[in-house]
């Protein structure tokens, strides 16, 4: 016996249609979880902008080592930036920004102010506390006590360190008097002597370095400890 064929058609489920509300608790279950991701994407990024800085710092530091093994034990006698004070009276002018100094060890890369090259741009530091952007240098040389200013010409050697793990060489573009949310990582990378990179809070870096880079006094010791 045949069957017709509206019994040969097979019954659809019916749609279902969200209705404005469960639209609503979606979006905010979305939002919610966005919401607790947002910090811990935030942290690794922050976290991979403070390597490549740290990276930098340790090819800087090579370049400075190689310097000081060309140059007869000599750390480089330059500055970092055009507005830093100049050596005292007696003391020949500077005619070299660090990162003109180290050039040749860093590959005979482009001269001029900040030598165009890559490992002198920190990407956590903002353009507006730079010079110059086309060439730049995020990075500040530790002038006055790393170059010996304090001392006679021709300057410091390396080996004459009191203690080189915390004699500060480089650090991030900051200034001893900024808060720390002007700061690159909230605190600066610093380069000290002898080669290693490591981290200083804001707090630390503020209380330390407060009294201000060229000052001699025993409580200023991010910038004179160990020389």
């Amino acid at each position: 016996m045949k069957k017709s064929k509206s019994a040969l058609k097979i019954r659809k489920r019916p749609i279902h249609n969200f209705t404005l509300i469960e639209l609503l608790v979606v979006v905010a279950i979305i939002s919610f979880l966005a919401a607790l991701l947002m910090p811990s994407l935030k942290s690794a990024k922050d976290s991979a902008k403070r390597a490549k800085c740290q990276s930098n710092l340790h090819q800087i530091g090579l370049a400075i080592q190689m310097y000081v093994n060309d140059k007869e034990g000599y750390l480089p006698y330059a500055m970092s930036m055009g507005y830093e004070n100049p050596p005292p009276p007696g003391l020949p002018v500077v005619t070299a920004f660090l990162q003109d100094a180290i050039r040749g060890q860093l590959g005979g890369v482009t001269p001029g102010f900040g030598t165009n090259s890559p490992v002198f741009v920190c990407p956590s530091v903002k353009m507006s506390w730079v010079l110059t952007t086309d060439p730049r240098n995020d990075y500040r040389y530790n002038y006055w006590f790393a170059n010996g200013w304090s001392m006679s010409w021709p300057g410091r050697k390396a080996d004459s360190l009191l203690m080189s793990t915390r004699a500060v060489l480089v650090w991030d573009m900051s200034w001893e008097n900024w808060p720390a949310t002007d700061m690159p990582h909230d605190g600066v990378n610093v380069l000290y002597a002898d080669g290693h990179v490591a981290y200083v809070k804001a707090a630390t870096y503020i209380t330390e370095g407060f009294l201000g880079e060229t000052s001699v006094s025993p409580l200023s010791p991010f910038y004179n400890a160990g020389f």
